[in-house]
């Protein structure tokens, strides 16, 4: 995965778009501005350097763990590092790969026609699909459709 490099231009040039979006009368602040995804792709980098893989114990069940390392809290409890973004970037992912993946939905040949749509159609439509030499005698000869 590439990250955008970080650098002090980059951020100044951002808050002084952010800056001028600020005064334009039309602005509306729904969603982020540029300056602030700068400074939460460089806080998703760190956390990404502080996760670290474990297996937790077991003879035939060990699985891999990923988490951040404990830390010590002022109050001499321990705790661990916050990982929101570490986590959000892995089920984005694991959502894109499915929808990469995702096979195409079935589609189904309708065969007939409604009611309301008339006799006419359904007299010149195909009634059955399969191998030619069946649908060619069903369609022609034999089998019509129910009439009222």
């Amino acid at each position: 995965m590439l990250f955008p490099r970080f650098d002090s231009l980059s951020l100044a040039l951002a808050m002084d778009g952010d800056n001028q979006d600020m005064m334009d009368k039309d602005f509306d602040n729904l969603y982020d501005n540029e300056s602030e995804c700068i400074l939460e792709i460089e806080e998703l980098k760190n956390e990404l350097t502080t996760v670290v893989m474990t297996q937790t114990s077991g003879s035939a069940g060990a699985r891999d763990r990923w988490d951040t390392p404990d830390i010590k809290m002022p109050n001499g409890k321990k705790g661990k590092l916050r990982k929101d973004r570490y986590s959000s970037l892995v089920i984005a992912n694991m959502l894109a790969r499915q929808i990469k993946n995702a096979s195409d939905p079935i589609s189904f040949d309708l065969i007939g026609s409604n009611l309301r749509d008339g006799n006419k159609k359904c007299n010149d439509s195909n009634l059955y699909k399969g191998p030619s030499w069946f649908v060619s005698s069903a369609n022609d000869n034999i089998y019509k459709g129910i009439y009222r």
